[in-house]
């Protein structure tokens, strides 16, 4: 092991070798300096009990190479990068070193098309489909992050705020998706520059695999890359003066997280967005009644329950995690929450006792089993090139325990879609 804890008062921190060379040779620190002066005390531990999985997940999140083992809060080891690696293929932690290396869009295309290999392997492994999402959502936010900052001219490096919404935005992105990002600017810029990196950012992203949003929700698109003032005007438009899409528009927001740049200026218009919607009773069921906007299996539940066991194939996301997204969405609107993934808001809603905790249990199910078998399609269409199937399943095809699973996945559905049409009233609309 080429590294040693170094303790500080209450202070636990890590210095390895190559530290004291840089010290040494690159920062020519004299041999006396303090060992504290060269030492890390942002370590990331590990329980002994936890899983080896989430060892890896955490060193892919921090971009650690080490970790501190710890039993019952005191450490008693370290675990490097090269004892797990060779555990899992596709090697996830070494991904963020080769982006931060990029030096250029081709490097960055190798790194994205990495990420995206390593989907199939992990799943061929048995690794959870939540634990799939959050790394490849870490992993696509890094990437992006390092897009933008290559990419980006000063004034928009100094102004901008870049965001991913939707999937991306509640870490469940697995195989790559559309685009749905977006730059919020504290102050102006040159236009010159931001019509430069609006064509610039989409395309090296379509470049990379990632396809344009059919609803243009990305950085090329004015609307989506503007400064906060004109984003909040266009927020108050969606709420006050609402057309069709205006309800996904919001909901798509809702979901934004910040990758680079300073995050406060997404806060404050999320926030403002928030306090507009409080005890908007009449905008929220409107918001709310999209959860009903896809017909046939996706929105009639009759036909949902009958389809199970017949040949007619099933949309994963109109049928399954679309009204649990939404539906959750609209509750967590009215709620004010800040989370921005359904699971944790699934948790939140059941705090407040909105959920029951035994309901709330079977709606994450449901979810993370629809998730899983959106997965296996979308691996499935990769393979044989019909990407337009990355979303259906036929019930015949699975097993008889996957079918069961799948019923009762439908009748939670069912079960919450009520609950939501009840709570919001929407029978009145």
């Amino acid at each position: 092991m080429n590294a040693l804890f170094v303790q500080d008062g209450d202070r636990l921190g890590i210095v390895t070798g190559m530290n004291l060379s840089k010290a040494v040779v690159l920062a020519r620190k004299p041999l006396e300096t303090p060992i504290g002066d060269v030492t890390h005390y942002d370590m990331v531990a590990v329980d002994e009990d936890d899983f080896v999985f989430e060892a890896l997940m955490k060193m892919t999140k921090s971009n650690k190479r080490r970790l501190a083992v710890t039993r019952a809060g005191a450490v008693t080891g370290v675990l490097e990068d090269i004892d797990i690696l060779g555990l899992f293929a596709g090697n996830s932690q070494l991904i963020p070193g080769r982006i931060d290396r990029a030096h250029g869009l081709d490097d960055l295309a190798i790194a994205a098309g990495d990420i995206q290999d390593q989907v199939g392997r992990l799943q061929a492994q048995g690794v959870r489909v939540e634990d799939i999402a959050e790394i490849t959502s870490d992993l696509n936010r890094r990437l992006l992050a390092r897009l933008f900052h290559m990419l980006a001219p000063p004034s928009i490096r100094q102004a901008g705020t870049l965001i991913v919404m939707g999937s991306e935005g509640r870490g469940e992105q697995t195989v790559r998706t559309d685009q749905d990002n977006g730059l919020i600017l504290s102050a102006p810029v040159p236009e010159a520059d931001l019509d430069r990196f609006r064509t610039e950012f989409s395309g090296a992203l379509a470049q990379f695999g990632f396809p344009p949003c059919p609803g243009n929700v990305m950085v090329s698109n004015p609307v989506w890359s503007a400064t906060e003032e004109a984003f909040a005007r266009q927020i108050r438009r969606w709420v006050l003066e609402p057309d069709d899409e205006a309800p996904m528009h919001l909901g798509i927001f809702f979901d934004a997280v910040a990758v680079a740049g300073d995050p406060a200026p997404l806060d404050r218009v999320k926030t403002g967005f928030i306090e507009m919607m409080r005890g908007e009773s009449a905008y929220l069921a409107h918001f709310a009644k999209a959860i009903d906007q896809f017909p046939g299996p996706g929105g009639v539940i009759g036909t949902l329950m009958a389809t199970v066991g017949r040949e007619e194939v099933i949309d994963l996301k109109k049928s399954g995690t679309f009204p649990i997204v939404h539906g959750i969405r609209s509750l967590a609107i009215e709620h004010g929450l800040v989370e921005a993934g359904t699971v944790e808001r699934i948790g939140r809603l059941a705090e407040t006792g909105l959920l029951s905790a035994a309901f709330a249990r079977e709606l994450v199910g449901a979810f993370r089993f629809f998730s899983e078998l959106r997965l296996r399609a979308q691996l499935r269409a990769v393979r044989v090139g019909e990407p337009h199937q990355e979303r259906l399943v036929r019930p015949s095809e699975l097993s008889s325990t996957d079918r069961d699973l799948l019923r009762d996945a439908l009748r939670v559905v069912k079960q919450f879609r009520d609950i939501v049409r009840s709570h919001f009233k929407l029978g009145l609309f």
